[in-house]
């Protein structure tokens, strides 16, 4: 009789928007249709939560979601590797979606520009991403699916007690998320998420922490007031006017990009022109709206306003991932990770989600120096100055211009 076991993918982010630094990755572009299959996942898994929650605050990283779950597929066969593939946009590329999705994750670890010659390197700002799995002692795991982790994902393989330890070993992968996250996600595994019938916990990590290439003088910060549902609340506003941002506007809404420094990264913010327009936006949202907002960006001069604001999220992401398409993973009776252990007793019990971003003034005037901004060449000095005040709801993405992709998304409803 074929034993029935349960493996927890934990999915695990953190982010602090508000100093940047280097990490270096891969030189090779990225996969376009690894690019492309990310952005569509990434409105998927959005919308998908704007549409079942309560309203609030929302803030996510689908890259990390979609890498957490594509390595599953490493070990996927039959319906359920379908599901899966098709859920993230990757079907049809078989084997060539790790490594086009690893790939990915590669060029965008490697977002930075190098550091001068002679300078010392911080570690306490930065890109950097992390991947593992965690393999009960017991369990008989497939090489070729470790091989695999390892070489798409660079996860490594650990091997813990979850038969006999289950308590030790989630406190293990608990401090293994700490220490990649700079102590921002703690606790991500909770004494329900992992029993003494776990076969496997694979985790993967994102923390980025980034000085804006344009930074908000702290004196100029101010009391105001952000018009969420419900009634206005009070807030610290924080505000510049920088000559040459990238801005784009129409009947719907206003963009800005924010760019970090020494980066191709950015904070793209969506502002509806209603007060209580984003419900609107987010029901029309599309990767290719996205794209059309971004290739619309122009240098303007922006009086910007910004909030400045904490936001944390936690998912088990297991019905929003079945609702997008892949029930099948989650379904003792259906499941098929076969290649990973050999046989179908294995399905997924969760996929745990834990997101946290700041935004503030952080920046210094050197920063301000070696700024870099991606936005269309322009002969001619702009001249025209756009009002630029995120005091109602708004959508922001921090995404790497450079490899395609968007790291991070969320909305900030209250802060």
């Amino acid at each position: 009789m074929t034993r029935i076991r349960s493996g927890a993918v934990a999915v695990i982010v953190a982010v602090a928007a508000g100093a940047f630094d280097v990490a270096q990755g891969s030189e090779e572009k990225p996969s376009v249709e690894a690019v492309s299959a990310v952005s569509r996942f990434t409105v998927d898994l959005y919308r998908t939560l704007a549409g079942g929650g309560d309203g609030g605050n929302i803030f996510c990283s689908p890259l990390n979601v979609a890498t957490a779950v594509e390595m599953t597929a490493a070990g996927a066969k039959g319906e359920t590797a379908e599901q899966i593939a098709r859920t993230l946009h990757l079907d049809g590329l078989g084997d060539a979606a790790h490594d086009g999705l690893g790939g990915l994750v590669d060029a965008v670890r490697g977002s930075s520009k190098p550091r001068p010659e002679g300078e010392a390197e911080d570690r306490s700002t930065g890109l950097w991403t992390a991947n593992a799995g965690w393999f009960d002692g017991s369990e008989k795991i497939l090489p070729d699916f470790t091989a695999r982790l390892e070489r798409s994902y660079r996860a490594e393989p650990h091997l813990v007690d979850f038969a006999h330890s289950p308590d030790a070993a989630r406190e293990t992968i608990n401090r293994w998320v700490a220490e990649q996250t700079r102590d921002k996600i703690r606790d991500l595994l909770k004494p329900e998420h992992v029993r003494p019938g776990t076969s496997f916990i694979l985790t993967s990590a994102i923390y980025f922490k980034g000085l804006w290439a344009f930074p908000f003088a702290a004196k100029a910060t101010t009391d105001d007031e952000f018009r969420a549902a419900g009634g206005s609340v009070p807030i610290k506003m924080m505000h510049q006017t920088a000559t040459r941002l990238a801005y784009f506007e129409d009947d719907a809404v206003q963009v800005v990009a924010l760019p970090y420094r020494d980066s191709s990264l950015d904070m793209l913010v969506v502002l509806p022109r209603k007060v209580d327009g984003l419900g609107e936006l987010e029901a029309a949202l599309t990767a290719e709206k996205i794209d059309a907002w971004s290739s619309g960006l122009r240098p303007g001069r922006v009086r910007m306003s910004l909030p400045r604001f904490k936001s944390t999220a936690e998912f088990d992401l297991k019905e929003v991932l079945s609702k997008l398409g892949m029930p099948s993973a989650f379904d003792p009776a259906r499941a098929d990770f076969s290649g990973i252990t050999g046989d179908r007793g294995v399905y997924l019990s969760a996929v745990v989600h834990k997101a946290f971003v700041e935004v503030e003034e952080t920046g210094t005037e050197a920063a301000a120096a070696t700024a870099v901004v991606g936005v269309r060449s322009a002969a001619i000095s702009p001249q025209r100055e756009y009002q630029f005040r995120a005091d109602r709801p708004f959508l922001y993405l921090i995404r790497d211009r450079q490899a395609g992709a968007v790291l991070f998304m969320g909305r900030l409803s209250r802060p």
